[in-house]
């Protein structure tokens, strides 16, 4: 059975950008092609046509930027290959990366899709965030570089032009830090209903500085700047404690998802234990020294 619409193979970056401004911005891109697959069956997508980058030899690599100074995460570099593949500089990613979904899932889906797709419940964006990432868009009018939390902006729908995508994300690494992330899920293979991404830079036994990032729990994954903020020159073994407590305050400012099954209320409460259990986590298996 052939599909009701033409799936292109281009080879390069620039071919694929073309596709689409032929198709007006009709035309999907296909990664890793899970979330791709899941609103073609539902109906929730009639593209004008797929792009696949399979054939594009760079999507599939992960590789130093040309300063040396991050990490470039091409648009086919799959979840699987960051969790084996990562190094301690990138622990609260790869530590996401080895919980998303399923085997099936994380051997398929990529990293920069999954990401893309804007999930509330996605694993990876809570991480990334903590790691500065940055988005590259690429269309017939060239590249631009967005911020991944200037990209997520809504749920399922990343800020790009309709005949933009995006292909890399450009990650910071964190030397020397701990990083780790928490979820809360009901079953192993379901959306979380809560994620917590942290990495800490310890120092003397003293937190130097910190990011701690929420997803799940809120429309759109954000940082939570104020528990951060808790954490800075607060004693490593205090740390959870300290998260903990500044969590709940900064969860009581922010709009909550909720519905029957999940109350706002629940999260809320979910939230904030995952916040001092992902510190926790980052300072006892999350990669890093104690400087």
């Amino acid at each position: 059975m052939s599909a009701p619409f033409p799936v292109y193979l281009p080879e390069t970056y620039d071919d694929a950008a073309e596709v689409l401004a032929e198709h007006d911005g009709e035309a999907r891109i296909l990664a890793g092609g899970q979330s791709m697959a899941v609103l073609l069956r539902l109906g929730m997508a009639q593209p004008a046509g797929l792009v696949s980058l399979r054939r594009c030899p760079e999507a599939g690599t992960a590789s130093p930027t040309p300063a040396g100074d991050a990490l470039r995460i091409g648009a086919r570099y799959t979840v699987a290959d960051a969790h084996a593949d990562l190094s301690d500089d990138f622990a609260a990613l790869r530590s996401a990366a080895g919980q998303v979904a399923s085997p099936h899932v994380r051997n398929l889906g990529s990293v920069v899709g999954n990401v893309c797709h804007a999930d509330p419940a996605n694993d990876l964006a809570a991480p990334l965030l903590c790691h500065e990432t940055t988005a590259t868009a690429q269309s017939v009018r060239g590249t631009r570089t967005v911020s991944l939390g200037d990209l997520l902006v809504a749920p399922y729908a990343p800020a790009l032009d309709p005949d933009e995508y995006v292909v890399d994300l450009v990650v910071a690494p964190r030397t020397g830090w701990h990083g780790a992330y928490r979820k809360q899920v009901w079953r192993s293979a379901d959306h979380p209903v809560a994620g917590v991404a942290a990495v800490l830079d310890v120092r003397d036994g003293v937190v130097a500085d910190a990011r701690v990032a929420l997803s799940a729990t809120v429309a759109v994954a954000c940082l939570l700047d104020d528990v951060a903020a808790a954490l800075r020159g607060v004693a490593a073994d205090a740390a959870p404690a300290v998260a903990r407590e500044a969590a709940a305050d900064a969860l009581a400012g922010l709009a909550l998802l909720g519905d029957h099954d999940v109350p706002a209320s629940y999260r809320r409460k979910v939230a904030a234990v995952l916040v001092g259990d992902a510190v926790a986590d980052a300072l006892t298996t999350g990669g890093g020294s104690h400087r």
